[in-house]
């Protein structure tokens, strides 16, 4: 679905089924109220979900300088997304701090994450961790309960996918 970007005072607000409507504001989003209130502050660079009810979790992104030393040169910096949950009051529920984070789908629960060590896990609505990081080298979006999960196998050397429910339990 595309979106397209309209003045605030040609938008119908009455319309729109959220209870609050993102907007962009010197590239940062915020949220509005289906009054035009500002609820939310433009702060983030991305956002995934939207806020149809009190109890939605949409997941929001804030840039991160990531620094590293080169072999032979200088040092390099670098600006990507880190990602988090918020409310819809605005509280970050679950820190900014995943490098990549699925939503669930099809009443699934899990968020399938990346942390900074580059290891995927799940966790839940409150950052919980329920799969742990590293036990597997992919976990995939969480979909009507289970997902796609990816590990690599040292003996034969290569990698093996298989599918997990939400207690990480091996589906067959």
């Amino acid at each position: 679905m595309r979106k397209i970007i309209v003045p605030a005072d040609q938008y119908d607000f009455a319309g729109d089924s959220r209870i609050l409507i993102p907007f962009v504001a010197f590239e940062k989003i915020g949220f509005v109220d289906r009054h035009g209130k500002v609820v939310i502050e433009p702060n983030y660079v991305a956002y995934h979900g939207e806020f149809y009810t009190e109890d939605s979790l949409v997941i929001v992104a804030l840039n991160h300088l990531h620094g590293y030393e080169r072999k032979n040169s200088a040092p390099a910096v670098y600006c990507r997304p880190k990602y988090g949950l918020m409310n819809s009051k605005g509280e970050i529920v679950v820190e900014i701090k995943y490098l990549k984070m699925s939503a669930p789908k099809g009443g699934s629960r899990l968020y399938a994450v990346q942390n900074m060590d580059y290891q995927y896990g799940a966790i839940d609505e409150h950052g919980n961790e329920v799969i742990p990081f590293g036990k597997y080298s992919l976990v995939d979006t969480f979909y009507k309960g289970r997902s796609r999960v990816k590990i690599y196998d040292k003996e034969e050397q290569k990698d093996r996918w298989g599918i997990i429910d939400e207690d990480g339990q091996v589906v067959e």
